[in-house]
């Protein structure tokens, strides 16, 4: 029972992951002049069309997952992957790509979680697609049953397509039905098998309200420049501490605060020190519900003028931790 409770925790944490790796890929997003790899076109963007914008930059990060038993952590280091990729256009024109998951060839009982993110803000209209495994397991009795019934051959891949122009929001979820279990490292022979798809999307149009931002990542990037800007300027030694914003994905409204930023000076990651480190402690909820998400990320505010985001932290339990880290040697 203890390893299916291992296995249920890590299956779900890596979807909810999604959340944390958004907030480091934001900082990525807001770099007005970054100097890491950067890149032509890609060939693989010819299966993305929804990525239009020269590609900029990349990092990459993986994850560590923690369980306590009693008073003692038990760790699992590098049981899987996070790359986040930069887009940059002219003036206000924006991209961001997120590929996310465990590894089966590292993870515990070979699990097989990942997701892709991609949002891009071009010429007035926002473009967010989303691909991942449903994974709503109810019990571990659930989670063991679909594991079973994957290991079968029979596997669902959910596509969702929002776009957002003006006031106005239209959301497309598409289901594939695959012969094998794709990982991460498989988007591309993916989103081919999402191409054949004959079946009609499930369709939601929904009014989108001023003041809501279309997207996850575009709404945690404007939240992250407003901290790092609120200290440059010496403004708050708390940053943006407080601010509530809200944002649009999948026909719904969430809200996303930064219920704390902390300067922490310089800390030490897997070897190596960082300086000019900032936490952010940031919660999402849902107006209705009493449920709430906490993350937190810590960043670098580089003399450059842009945010490098190292680590981030999501405990959904006292006993269950993961965590990201950046780790540019990570394969893709």
């Amino acid at each position: 029972m203890q390893g299916w409770m291992r296995i249920h925790w890590l299956t779900r944490t890596v979807g909810l992951l999604l959340v944390v790796a958004s907030v480091l890929a934001a900082g990525v997003m807001l770099a007005s002049a970054f100097a890491v790899r950067a890149r032509g076109t890609d060939q693989a963007t010819a299966l993305r069309p929804w990525l239009s914008l020269p590609k900029a930059a990349d990092h990459r990060y993986r994850i560590k997952v923690k369980i306590r038993v009693l008073l003692p952590w038990f760790s699992w280091d590098d049981v899987g992957s996070a790359r986040m990729t930069w887009y940059r256009g002219d003036g206000a024109d924006r991209g961001l790509e997120m590929l996310i998951g465990s590894d089966p060839l590292r993870a515990p009982r070979r699990i097989n979680r990942w997701g892709y993110v991609a949002e891009q803000s071009r010429g007035g209209v926002a473009t967010t697609i989303g691909v991942m495994k449903p994974t709503d397991d109810a019990s571990l009795q659930e989670a063991k049953r679909r594991l079973e019934k994957e290991q079968s051959g029979s596997v669902v891949f959910n596509m969702i397509r929002e776009t957002v122009s003006g006031d106005q929001s239209v959301t497309e979820v598409t289901k594939a039905f695959v012969s094998r279990d794709y990982s991460y490292r498989d988007l591309d022979a993916l989103l081919t098998e999402f191409n054949g798809v004959t079946s009609q999307p499930e369709v939601k149009r929904a009014r989108v309200e001023s003041g809501v931002t279309p997207g996850l990542l575009t709404t945690i990037a404007g939240v992250m420049r407003e901290d790092a800007e609120a200290r440059r300027r010496g403004r708050s030694p708390r940053g943006a501490q407080g601010k509530i914003a809200r944002y649009a994905f999948n026909a719904k409204v969430y809200t996303l605060k930064l219920a704390s930023s902390t300067f922490v000076g310089t800390q030490q990651y897997d070897g190596r020190y960082f300086a000019n480190l900032v936490q952010n402690d940031f919660e999402i909820s849902m107006q209705g519900f009493s449920w709430k998400e906490r993350f937190a990320v810590v960043y670098a505010m580089e003399s450059s003028g842009t945010e490098l985001p190292i680590f981030a932290s999501y405990q959904p339990r006292w006993w269950f931790k993961a965590e990201l880290l950046l780790d540019e040697k990570q394969v893709f």
